[in-house]
This record gives structure tokens, sequence and C-alpha cells, in this order.
């Protein structure tokens, strides 16, 4: 994480929550719009946040409110949180994982209470691939050998039994 703070500042307009994402995903602030100043819909602001994000990074933001019984379920999550500052009675939006690690406002003072909302980074496009077993390794092993070489190669069965053995002694790749 890189920590990046608002370049705007002020009642309603700032872009805390942007600050907030570039820090997390580490690119400059001026890439992402701030979608607060072209709506303050709470729902078309998550819309175009989500769709911004997905289109960028292949992920999407979980909003969610939790009570004291359930906000361990928070712990030991890097996300974004949401509370009132000494400042105004508006939502700012601060970098928590088990507390305030980063205020991007330049005053840095963070919020007064503990948050119970917060925004959590969800992937959404990615592949879940298993390990691939010894014996699938050595049966592309062996088709690479052979598209490669053929019969032609002198020490192609020399080869396969050398990489049969390394995988029988725990060799993984």
């Amino acid at each position: 994480m890189k920590t990046v703070d608002q370049k705007i500042v002020g009642l309603g307009i700032g872009d805390c929550f942007r600050a907030c994402v570039a820090s997390i995903l580490e690119f400059p602030i001026d890439n992402m719009p701030n979608f607060w100043e072209q709506t303050q819909d709470t729902h078309n602001f998550w819309k175009l946040v989500n769709t911004w994000v997905y289109a960028n990074f292949k992920c999407k933001f979980l909003v969610v409110t939790f009570t004291e019984e359930t906000k361990h379920l928070i712990s030991n999550i890097l996300c974004i949180a949401f509370g009132q500052t000494d400042r105004s009675d508006e939502d700012h939006a601060v970098i928590w994982l088990n507390g305030l690690i980063h205020d991007p406002h330049p005053s840095k003072t963070g919020i007064i209470n503990d948050p119970d909302t917060f925004a959590i980074f969800i992937p959404v496009d990615f592949k879940c691939k298993r390990k691939p077993t010894n014996s699938e390794i050595l049966k592309r092993f062996y088709l690479w050998l052979d598209e490669r070489y053929g019969d032609a190669h002198p020490h192609r069965q020399f080869m396969k039994m050398a990489w049969i053995e390394a995988f029988n002694q725990g060799m993984n790749y």
C-alpha cells in the first residue's frame, strides 16, 4: 500500500474515498474519477465506483454495516472505513486494518468513533486453479519433449527417467 492524500477537501465534495482506493490499489489519484462530484446519490455512486474498479482492477466493493456483535468479522481485513470527524457530521473515508492506518485528509485526525460501515474489496474475475499433480506435469513434459525432439533425441528416455525419479524424491515444480 502507498498512502495517497485527498486532493479535494470540503464538505460534501471531498475525495477522501478516491484517495483511499488509490492508496490501497497503488495508483495515482487522478486515474480515478471523483464520482462523488458526479452524483451524491449513494446508489449511483456505488454503481459508478464498482463499474470503474471492475474495469480497471477486476474487483468490486461490498459495503457492509456491522453491529458490535458482528464487527469481529472485519478483523484483519484491509478495507475502507466510514465515520464522522471532528470537522463535520458527514462521513469521511479512511483506510482501516484493525484500526486507522491512513487518513487521507491533510489534518490526519481520523474519525472520532469506531466505524460500523466498511467497504471491502472483493475480487470478482479470477480463476481458481489447483496446483497440477506430478503426473500431470510429467505428461506435459513428455508431450513437450516428444513435440520438440520426437524420437530423435538420444537422451529422451534418460530425461524421462530422471524426471520421474526427481518427482519420486519429492521435487515439485
